[in-house]
């Protein structure tokens, strides 16, 4: 049995609160996420983690790093698409540190690249993080229908949550591959990849 590499789970209820609509427009939007549109948020982490990483490969050594840093890298890019599924709408309650968490990111552990290697990302995951990032802009109407219906029916549509769900996911596999948490291939579909919340969204009384 293969075992999945990344898994990203949603532990927050799922978002049916109409007040947070509009909290949730202006202080994401201050915060630089648009809905599905990270406009410097993703660019930020894109840029920032391959740095961390090559940094802490070359300075402590492989071994080092899957046992200290991973851990850390899998939190702080767990916190972040917390976020993103917050600014999804895909929960409704923001990702405070001291809370419980929103969001459980789960990654295998695996032998890291070289610090050459996790530099390398900064240029090699240019294509697929541009993509990504357009995809969010793209995905825009999507989240304006979606908080539409949070607003009219207290409840965000399975068919509206979907795409915004495998868009937060196919953000987890990129980031999860380019800090080098895991030396699975940019944009590869790593088995067993899911997203998921309980109840559904559709489900969710108005």
């Amino acid at each position: 049995m293969v075992r999945p590499v990344i898994g990203v789970t949603l532990v927050a209820p799922p978002a049916c609160s109409r007040p947070q609509v509009g909290f949730r427009l202006l202080a994401a939007f201050g915060l630089g996420q648009l809905g599905p549109f990270g406009i410097w948020t993703f660019p930020l982490v894109y840029l920032v983690v391959p740095l961390v990483a090559a940094y802490h490969l070359q300075a402590d050594g492989p071994e080092a790093f899957v046992r200290e840093e991973v851990p850390r890298l899998t939190q702080g890019l767990g916190w972040v698409l917390a976020f993103q599924a917050w600014a999804l709408a895909l929960v409704d309650r923001f990702p405070l540190p001291d809370e419980r968490a929103v969001l459980a990111l789960h990654v295998q552990r695996s032998s890291p690249p070289g610090a050459l290697h996790a530099l390398a990302r900064l240029l090699t995951g240019l294509p697929l993080g541009l993509v990504l990032w357009l995809a969010g802009a793209a995905a825009l109407p999507l989240w304006l229908a979606s908080q539409g219906s949070l607003l009219a029916l207290g409840r965000q549509p399975s068919w509206l949550g979907a795409p915004l769900r495998a868009l937060l996911s196919a953000n987890a596999r990129f980031l999860v591959a380019h800090a080098s948490v895991s030396r699975s291939r940019l944009g590869a579909r790593a088995p067993g990849v899911h997203l998921t919340a309980s109840p559904p969204p559709s489900a969710q009384p108005s």
